[in-house]
C-alpha cells in the first residue's frame, strides 16, 4: 500500500496494515461484501497467501516461455447480493491518504493492472471471468475527472500510459467496456469505525435476523 509521506519501513508497514484493516471492517459491515483475506495475513511459512495475486499479460519470447508476472492486491473477498449470496470474486487495493497525493498516477497503473488481469484470467476460462476490482481510499483524488475514473475511456488511457501491461496485445475496447462495470471506486471516511456497528452489536443483529427468518 502506497503512503504519500515518508516514513520508516516498519512505520509504513503499520500504517498500511491499519488502513487495510479499517477498509476491511467497513466492507464487511455493509453485508454486501465479504473479505476473507488480507495481504497482511501470512501463511505458516510467513509469506502472503497466493490468492491475493493476479496474473498479468506477458509478451511471448521466441523460443522460450515468458516468465509469469503477477501483481498483489491488499484484500480479496466476494461481492454479495441483497440476500447475502456470494457472487464475483473481489480484489481490493487500499490507500490510506490524508490528501490527494500521487493517487492519480497510481490509479492509472492500477487500471492497467486490472485490464491485464481481466484479459489473462478470462482467457484461462474461455469467458469473461467472474471478478471485480475496487480502489478504496481515505481521500478523493483527480476531482476534475472523478466521474470518468471507472469508464472504458479511462481504462484505455491508462493502458496507453502503461503498454507493458498489455503483453504485446492490442488494446480491446470491447473488453474495457466489460471491465468498467466491474470496477468500484470507494472513498472511505477516516472516522468510518465510528459509523459502523461493533462486533457484539453485529452478533445481536445477525442473531435477530436469523430468528426472524425461521
Amino acid at each position: 500500500m502506497a503512503i504519500e509521506f515518508q516514513t520508516g519501513a516498519e512505520e509504513t508497514h503499520k500504517i498500511g496494515e491499519g488502513g487495510a484493516a479499517q477498509i476491511r471492517r467497513w466492507l464487511d459491515s455493509t453485508y454486501r461484501f465479504k473479505i476473507y483475506q488480507s495481504i497482511y495475513d501470512l501463511d505458516p511459512t510467513g509469506k502472503p497467501y497466493p490468492k491475493l495475486r493476479v496474473p498479468q499479460l506477458v509478451a511471448s519470447s521466441e523460443g522460450a516461455d515468458p516468465e509469469p508476472r503477477y501483481e498483489r492486491f491488499d484484500l480479496i473477498g466476494t461481492v454479495l447480493d441483497e440476500n447475502g449470496v456470494s457472487g464475483n470474486t473481489l480484489y481490493v487495493e487500499c490507500k490510506k491518504y490524508s490528501q490527494a497525493g500521487n493517487q492519480g498516477t497510481l490509479y492509472d497503473e492500477y487500471l492497467a493492472v486490472c485490464y491485464s488481469a481481466f484479459v489473462h484470467l478470462s482467457r484461462q476460462v474461455g469467458a469473461p471471468i467472474d471478478v471485480e476490482f475496487m480502489w478504496a481510499t481515505t481521500h478523493p483524488f483527480s476531482l476534475g475527472n472523478y466521474a470518468n475514473l471507472t469508464t472504458a475511456d479511462q481504462i484505455q488511457a491508462a493502458c496507453a500510459t502503461h503498454p507493458d501491461r498489455l503483453g504485446g496485445d492490442a488494446f480491446d475496447m470491447s473488453i474495457a467496456r466489460q471491465l468498467e462495470g466491474r470496477l468500484w471506486l470507494a472513498v472511505v471516511n477516516q472516522r468510518v469505525d465510528e459509523m459502523i456497528m461493533g462486533l457484539e452489536l453485529q452478533k445481536v443483529v445477525v442473531a435477530r435476523i436469523l430468528e426472524l427468518g425461521r
